[in-house]
């Protein structure tokens, strides 16, 4: 899965959306944000610590949530941020993932 890191002129409520939860959850600072060009609705978090943390989203995830559900979304991804790299050990890689299974009354 290719992911395309995209700027604040590209993709403006999208990193509004990310920098408010990073401030709200109190991260050192706002993690880089990607794009996939999945069809598929995921979004997952990845680093080795909470400054080079990145956030991604697939197409797919985009076009299907409302503003209200991509926020619940990116505040889960950016929950494992905070909490998961306080649990692991320097210099591991953490990866998280969350897959939105819509229509299998999982949402």
């Amino acid at each position: 899965m290719r992911v395309k890191y995209v700027s604040e002129q590209e993709y403006p409520k999208l990193h509004q959306m990310v920098t408010e939860l990073a401030q709200k959850a109190g991260l050192p600072n706002t993690p880089k944000i990607g794009i996939s060009q999945l069809p598929i609705p995921n979004a997952f978090a990845f680093g080795r610590t909470k400054k080079g943390s990145r956030v991604c989203v697939t197409k797919g995830l985009l076009e299907l949530l409302n503003e209200d559900e991509l926020k619940a979304v990116l505040g889960h991804e950016l929950s494992h941020i905070k909490h998961l790299l306080h649990h692991q050990s320097s210099g591991d890689v953490w990866v998280t993932n969350q897959r939105i299974l819509c229509g299998s009354g999982e949402c």
